[in-house]
């Protein structure tokens, strides 16, 4: 019996490193590729508003960008900018099979939750003893692309913004795309 594929409409940052030049790079290396492929990770954006009462002034505005991972929960400053029409830089929606993306574990609510957190922390610090108004702008969610690349017995995972290698854990990345019948090719 063959299963269809599901497709899964998704925004995400474009791929700067492509197959192409990924292979090129570790072929310089002298890396021994068995196989690859694209995955992407799931991450929520937050984009705050953030007013800072003073005495007897109008409050000053600051706008903070919080990103939370959308597998760990963690969150951190940084994300998508937007354009002055309101697009995101960088950002495409696609559809792309969802065997290709790693298992959401965060909910938006959750998610909210530790960015409202940690940008009250971080205005905070900024500005310590003002009083700060938070309010949340807009809310995305977003992948980012990686490639997965198996060499040898070892399958590393490579940011396919940037090209740096990073730390992956089995039970997410490879684990979701394993149960999902996908192999790297």
């Amino acid at each position: 019996m063959t299963r269809g594929v599901e497709f899964v409409k998704i925004l995400y940052v474009k791929p700067v490193v492509t197959e192409d030049k990924l292979l090129k790079k570790l072929k310089k290396k002298a890396c021994e590729v068995s196989g690859v492929a694209l995955t992407y990770y799931p991450y929520w954006i937050f984009y705050f508003k953030a007013e800072l009462w003073r005495l007897l002034m109008k409050p000053r505005v600051v706008r903070l960008v919080v990103s939370v991972d959308g597998v760990t929960g963690k969150p951190a400053q940084g994300g998508p900018e937007v354009d002055k029409e309101g697009k995101l830089k960088y950002v495409e929606e696609e559809e792309v099979e969802g065997q290709m993306l790693v298992k959401l574990e965060v909910g938006e609510e959750e998610a909210l939750r530790q960015a409202e957190s940690f940008a009250k922390r971080y205005m905070a610090y900024l500005f310590p003893g003002k009083n700060i108004k938070l309010e949340v702008e807009r809310r995305e969610l977003i992948y980012r692309p990686f490639w997965l690349v198996k060499m040898r017995d070892v399958i590393k995972a490579l940011d396919a913004i940037d090209g740096e290698e990073i730390t992956i854990s089995t039970s997410s990345a490879i684990k979701g795309r394993r149960e999902e019948g996908s192999e790297l090719h």
